[in-house]
């Protein structure tokens, strides 16, 4: 009677036992499925990363020949400034020296006028 006595224990014991393995193994399924969902987004994420480090690099490619563009116009607009002085200072001198041609002709003007002068007072 002892081992007839013990069995709606075992099986309540053994039915205890089942339903631990049914929900253990239902945990262990929504686990699963819980981590498939974590791996697709650390590979999603991975993606996007991999797309703004591309995207990165192009931008610091494009600041780069921005950079070179700018530094190539400034040497642009220092040669053109130097080119400017240069024109500038011809031009001064040009204008000196037109000066000078003015004078001259001035005093070539004058010494003229004296020559016819004193030509005028031969009779001939």
């Amino acid at each position: 009677m002892n081992n007839f006595s013990k069995r709606p224990e075992r099986q309540a014991s053994q039915s205890k036992v089942k339903e631990n393995v049914i929900v253990g193994l239902t945990v262990v399924q929504e686990a699963d499925k819980q981590f498939h969902l974590i791996q697709e987004s650390v590979i999603d994420v991975n993606e996007k990363i991999m797309g703004i480090s591309g995207a990165t690099k192009l931008l610091a490619n494009g600041s780069n020949a921005i950079a070179l563009s700018a530094g190539e116009m400034a040497s642009n607009a220092k040669e053109s400034s130097e080119s400017a002085q240069s024109i500038a200072a011809s031009t001064e001198e040009q204008l000196a020296s037109m000066e000078e041609i003015t004078a001259s002709a001035q005093s070539l003007s004058f010494m003229a006028e004296e020559l016819q002068e004193m030509i005028s007072k031969f009779k001939i």
